[in-house]
């Protein structure tokens, strides 16, 4: 509950202190010498385009209001050349250089949402960008499990606290509060153990923690839908770059040999099929890396991976370890903030 209050004390902060920073020209003073260098490729990430706040109740930095995404993409559309993320990546190795520095908007998972809100948003505006699909379920799409998670905690009619070994979780045991007020740490804390378990074991213990908070069963807002294989082929025939995100989202350094291989592979021949045009890039999921899997990404011959390492990308970044900004739920004033302490990291550094 300290940690709530922190964030909420700090958004509280940010929304009286950005327009008056906005104001004074602080953030466009910021951005002055980034904006000037094109000699960079900077990639925008963002997972899902909402309406109401109550789709993401715990603030997971996985979601951006429609509002505030509009108004970040005008101010995208006034200052950089925005192109999809595999032309974006020809254009860079060939040393191409224009007035204004190149974006990439990208997208990752495949939430029913980038088709029905943020596409046409972004026809509006007149920008392309590149959704990472995981392919998975795509025939009769069912919610990720970190949302059937977070819509357990939501919905949970559990009053006392929650016992890690209760649930199954290995390690030193942990208890979290179940309180109103608690629960966007204890589904944090859920999601990040979750993330960390062998794959055969993730279910399993989703089930048990469902059980065990006694949620509502029915859907709601906290359990988005998943494009299906026909939203993904209507995303495409938009004009918009498909790439590939994995067959079922899964903690690739978790795999080795053939089964990381098949996974990522298998995800590409899937969409290709789908939609009968090469896939030329890949987006780990989770950002989740090591060696083995960069060089998996390699050896199967796809032209780009993209990483969740913040960050912009010089012309000598590795290909298969591209950088990324995350976007926030903000307008686009904190936007500029956020993005111009984004842009002034250091670039990657050659492999």
């Amino acid at each position: 509950m300290i940690r709530l209050f922190e964030r909420e004390l700090k958004r509280a902060v940010k929304a009286v202190l950005s327009p008056a920073i906005e104001a004074v020209g602080v953030n466009d003073r910021a951005l002055s010498g980034p904006l000037a260098d094109t000699g960079r490729w900077t990639l925008l990430t963002y997972h899902r385009i909402i309406q109401q706040v109550d789709e993401d109740p715990y603030r997971s930095g996985m979601s951006v209001r429609a509002d505030h995404f509009r108004s970040q993409l005008e101010f995208i559309a006034g200052h950089f050349d925005v192109r999809p993320v595999h032309e974006a990546a020809d254009l860079f190795r060939t040393g191409w250089t224009g007035p204004r520095p190149l974006l990439s908007i990208t997208f990752d998972d495949g939430y029913l949402d980038n088709l029905e809100v943020a596409a046409p948003i972004l026809s509006q505006v007149g920008l392309p960008a590149s959704f990472y699909i995981t392919v998975g379920g795509l025939d009769a799409p069912a919610p990720f499990w970190w949302d059937r998670v977070t819509h357990a905690v939501r919905t949970a009619r559990r009053r006392e606290p929650l016992d890690s070994t209760e649930i199954g979780l290995p390690g030193a045991e942990c208890r979290w509060s179940t309180a109103p007020l608690a629960r966007g740490d204890l589904a944090h804390a859920l999601i990040s153990a979750l993330w960390r378990l062998p794959e055969a074991e993730v279910e399993p213990t989703v089930a048990r923690i469902q059980a065990a908070l006694d949620g509502a069963a029915s859907p709601g807002p906290t359990l988005p839908p998943r494009m299906d294989r026909d939203g993904v082929r209507a995303l495409h025939a938009r004009g918009f770059e498909i790439g590939a995100h994995s067959v079922s989202h899964v903690n690739l350094c978790l795999r080795e040999g053939d089964a990381l291989r098949a996974e990522m592979a298998d995800s590409r021949r899937d969409l290709e099929q789908t939609l009968g045009v090469p896939v030329p890039g890949f987006a780990y999921p989770g950002g989740r890396l090591d060696t083995p899997v960069v060089e998996c990404a390699r050896e199967l011959g796809f032209a780009y991976a993209l990483t969740t390492d913040i960050g912009t990308n010089r012309r000598d970044a590795d290909p298969m370890r591209l950088r990324r900004i995350g976007s926030p739920d903000s307008p686009v004033a904190d936007f500029k903030r956020a993005f111009a302490r984004a842009l002034t990291r250091d670039a990657q550094p050659a492999a």
